[in-house]
């Protein structure tokens, strides 16, 4: 059974957008039903068990299409992942299945709607279009980058949005932090393929423009910081309006102890990329603590909770421990 379960978490590439992409996705979700209350909890499970099922199926449809588009790529360049090991048949039967599973689920729940539908196809269209032909946006420079950002990171908003209503402020500004933090991530990405993907012939942003996407990495750094001041100055929780400026603090300090265990810019490697703490693990807790249920919900709701952090709890902290555990590592 531990193999089946690894090999499927390979073959959908689960660590790499469950832990950094799903909780912030999840938090507008939680701050909408901070704010309005939970008045039915059956409904808020509903809603929050249909956004997984959906994100889970997004993100690993546009992972599993990236592979799927350079799997001749990544095998010159000597990389051996699962999919490599698949018929062509049967990663096309699975891109179906992902794009079935995310999209019947919501809109049955959403009784067929035309809006909802024609947003869940636009999200999976812009999944597809960053790696395969004739579009193919991550080899179309500063633009690709964008599109990654919007895809990943806004669309998933956005489909959150749709399904359950919320203020517009508030939600303009989890895109907006969403679409900067996505950028900054793909900048950094780029950014540590360079060797890679210059030796499979795949031409990136980063590629050409190395000293600008570096630079753009720290602005979207200030930006992000920007915008979460002014989410805290939303926020009409005095709990959040006090933890979050000590959770920043603590953020810094772990990446300071962090940075003696690595050779290399904190900020251009995934080690312990800034904020990522605060915004997969802690910002959760919070909106969490804000909303815990009657006694008779607990267990219902402390389910939900370990199914959101549970995975990058594991992967924040068991980074930290493999650095200090080798000593210091150099890129």
């Amino acid at each position: 059974m531990k193999k089946y379960m690894s090999f499927f978490c390979q073959f959908l590439r689960v660590k790499e957008w469950y832990p950094s992409k799903i909780p912030f996705a999840m938090c507008y979700l939680w701050f909408v039903y901070m704010q309005r209350g939970i008045e039915d909890m059956g409904q808020f499970a509903v809603v929050n068990i249909l956004s997984m099922i959906f994100l889970g199926c997004f993100l690993a449809f546009s992972y599993m299409i990236n592979d799927f588009s350079d799997i001749e790529v990544d095998k010159s360049a000597g990389k051996k992942k699962v999919i490599c090991s698949q018929s062509k048949g049967t990663v096309i039967g699975w891109l179906i299945g992902l794009f079935l599973g995310g999209c019947a689920p919501l809109l049955c729940y959403q009784h067929l709607d035309v809006s909802l539908g024609m947003m869940l196809l636009l999200t999976y269209f812009l999944g597809y279009a960053y790696s395969m032909k004739p579009f193919r946006f991550k080899e179309r420079g500063l633009i690709g980058l964008i599109e990654c950002s919007v895809a990943q990171r806004c669309m998933p908003v956005f489909v959150i949005w749709m399904l359950i209503g919320g203020d517009r402020n508030i939600f303009l500004l989890f895109l907006l932090i969403s679409f900067f933090m996505g950028l900054r991530y793909i900048f950094i990405h780029q950014i540590i393929d360079i060797e890679n993907d210059r030796k499979s012939g795949v031409n990136t942003y980063a590629m050409y423009h190395y000293w600008i996407s570096c630079a753009g990495v720290y602005v979207m750094f200030a930006i992000e910081v920007i915008l979460l001041i002014f989410l805290c100055r939303m926020i009409a929780r005095p709990k959040l309006c006090i933890m979050m400026p000590i959770v920043l603090i603590l953020e810094y300090l772990q990446g300071r102890n962090v940075q003696k265990c690595i050779v290399a810019n904190p900020f251009l490697t995934f080690y312990n990329v800034p904020l990522e703490g605060f915004y997969n693990i802690y910002f959760l807790i919070f909106l969490m603590i804000c909303m815990v249920p009657d006694s008779q919900w607990i267990l219902l709701y402390l389910g939900i909770a370990v199914l959101y952090l549970a995975a990058p709890f594991w992967a924040k902290f068991r980074m930290i421990i493999i650095l200090f555990r080798n000593g210091r590592i150099k890129e």
